[in-house]
């Protein structure tokens, strides 16, 4: 399993790396800091799933979940974040977010939110 987490917080990356080997222990672990960084990482390898903030230092995160479904439209992605808007988070799964988890949550939370969005999207037929 490899999946990319995408926040321009060293301390939160240390965190979700660290909850999402709590429940993927094999898993592989990118990091991006930026959504254009994420794009440059995604034009190089394509992970299992992506993991985002929508905060992001140089576009705001339903800019870059577009640029994500141009560049690689079979990836799933799925937000964990302190944007609690629900108009956001309505646009953001109309978009073809996973899932969009407010902060704070525990480790626990993300793993079944990236299991969710795993299983969502293989019985949609996008991941294998």
């Amino acid at each position: 399993m490899n999946i990319l987490i995408v926040y321009d917080s060293e301390a939160i990356l240390r965190i979700e790396r660290y909850a999402v080997l709590s429940g993927f222990p094999d898993a592989t672990v990118r990091f991006a800091v930026s959504g254009a960084s994420a794009l440059e990482v995604l034009a190089q390898w394509v992970p299992d799933m992506v993991v985002a903030d929508y905060h992001l230092p140089d576009m705001d995160g339903f800019q870059w979940l577009l640029a994500v479904r141009k560049q690689a439209p079979a990836v799933p992605v799925g937000f964990a974040t302190s944007e609690t808007n629900p108009q956001v988070v309505r646009r953001m799964q109309a978009a073809g977010a996973v899932f969009f988890l407010s902060m704070p949550f525990n480790y626990e939370d993300l793993v079944a939110a990236v299991k969710g969005g795993l299983v969502a999207s293989a019985a949609a037929g996008t991941v294998g």
